[in-house]
């Protein structure tokens, strides 16, 4: 990802804050669905760059990896089913979207270069 969408990014979780208005369970579960994709994203990109950079890949490859991001990701989703006072899963479905959602923003805004 480019500056730019790490801009979009950070103005899209800006906006979630606005959550806050209707609850603070509707502002934690995006604030932490957010957290989560960033997470995921950072982790995809380097197990990605190493990969790439070793050029070691067999049938095998990166089955914990995504097992890990599985788990990173319905994880969340289960604490907010058993603490709705605190986190909403919807919220916390959407914020795990930011950053797809930041991606193709930026894609369909780019110019032409």
């Amino acid at each position: 990802m480019n500056g730019r969408c790490w801009k979009i990014c950070a103005v899209l979780m800006f906006f979630s804050l606005i959550s806050l208005y209707w609850g603070r369970q509707y502002v934690f579960g995006f604030l932490l669905g957010e957290v989560i994709s960033i997470l995921i994203y950072k982790r995809n990109e380097l197990f990605w760059n190493e990969v790439v950079d070793t050029g070691v890949s067999g049938k095998g490859t990166g089955s914990m990896h995504f097992a890990v991001n599985f788990a990173m990701m319905g994880l969340p989703m289960l604490a907010a089913v058993f603490v709705p006072d605190y986190l909403n899963i919807f919220t916390v479905a959407a914020g795990m979207m930011l950053i797809k959602a930041a991606v193709v923003i930026d894609t369909l805004t780019a110019g032409k270069e």
